[in-house]
C-alpha cells in the first residue's frame, strides 16, 4: 500500500463531509432569497409581456413622484449627490 494512503483517505472524507456541511448552509442561507427572486421575476415577466403596460405605469410615477416628494427632500438629494461627487 502506498505510504500515508491510508491518512490521504482520512482526511478525503473528512473534506467530503465539510464540504457537505458547508453545501447545506449555503442552501439554508438562499431560502429566504427564492421568495424574493420569484416575486421580481414575476414582475419581469409581466413587463415582458405587457410591455405598454408597464412603459405607462412608469410614465405615471415619473410624473406624479415630483408632485409628491417635498422640495427639501429634492434640495437635500442634491447636496447629497454633490457631496458624494467631490469627496469620494
Amino acid at each position: 500500500m502506498i505510504f500515508g494512503a491510508r491518512e490521504l483517505q482520512r482526511r478525503r472524507i473528512g473534506l467530503v463531509e465539510q464540504c457537505s456541511a458547508q453545501r447545506a448552509a449555503v442552501a439554508a442561507a438562499v431560502v429566504p432569497l427564492t421568495a424574493k427572486a420569484g416575486a421580481v421575476d414575476r414582475v419581469l415577466t409581466m413587463v415582458r409581456v405587457h410591455p405598454i403596460i408597464a412603459t405607462l405605469a412608469a410614465g405615471a410615477v415619473g410624473g406624479l413622484l415630483p408632485r409628491v416628494i417635498p422640495p427639501w427632500l429634492t434640495r437635500l438629494w442634491l447636496l447629497y449627490s454633490l457631496l458624494r461627487r467631490f469627496i469620494g
